[in-house]
């Protein structure tokens, strides 16, 4: 298995899972409201079974056209 994204590619093996999402984050830029709304639902349905942190602050988006966001 392989995945490709911006930064370059990362493989591993064909038939072995056990690596299987090991390299996992998820960047989400929101208003506060729905960034606790958000980081209550992934308490409820993975920290039960998966490890994880889940760090909510403050940002200032520096490109906002890469986001689709007026500049």
């Amino acid at each position: 298995m392989c995945g490709k994204g911006e930064r370059g590619i990362r493989f591993g093996l064909e038939d072995d899972f056990a690596d299987f999402l090991t390299n996992v984050r998820i960047t989400i830029l929101v208003k506060e409201e729905l960034a606790l709304k958000v980081a209550v639902e992934i308490e409820k349905r993975f920290f039960s079974n998966y490890a994880g942190i889940v760090y909510l602050q403050d940002a200032e988006v520096l490109r906002p056209q890469k986001f689709g966001l007026e500049p």
